[in-house]
């Protein structure tokens, strides 16, 4: 089995996007992330990681979701300061990651002027 990333139609009501738009910028020059809950509740959480490495056994939102509101969970987010709506390596890294371990929730990437959404699925590799 494979797994693939892929964007799909964002799923989160344009109130909760004009959140994450205004997250983002006002996060500017560093990447802020967090999470969205059932009812299109954003929150933001301190991003404790270095832009510039990723640990397979943590991410700070991922983390305290699965610990204490993983069932209404759903989805993560995180700032691009950049302006780029594609996922990086350590994003891609990071979806399959979480795939392997049997967490479904999709991952918001936000600049100040758009909002994105992805997807990591596992997929037969016969098709």
């Amino acid at each position: 089995m494979t797994i693939v990333i892929r964007r799909v139609e964002l799923s989160i009501l344009a109130q909760a996007t004009k959140r994450l738009r205004e997250l983002a910028l006002a996060g500017v020059p560093n990447e802020v992330c967090g999470a969205i809950y059932y009812g299109d509740i954003v929150v933001q959480y301190p991003n404790i990681l270095d832009n510039s490495e990723f640990d397979n056994n943590s991410h700070y939102a991922a983390q305290v979701d699965m610990k204490m509101n993983g069932k209404d969970l759903r989805a993560i987010w995180h700032s691009h300061p950049a302006g780029s709506l594609e996922p990086s390596k350590t994003d891609e890294e990071f979806m399959r990651t979480m795939v392997k371990r049997g967490h479904h929730f999709n991952h918001i990437i936000a600049t100040p002027n758009q909002v994105v959404e992805y997807e990591a699925v596992f997929v037969d590799g016969n098709s």
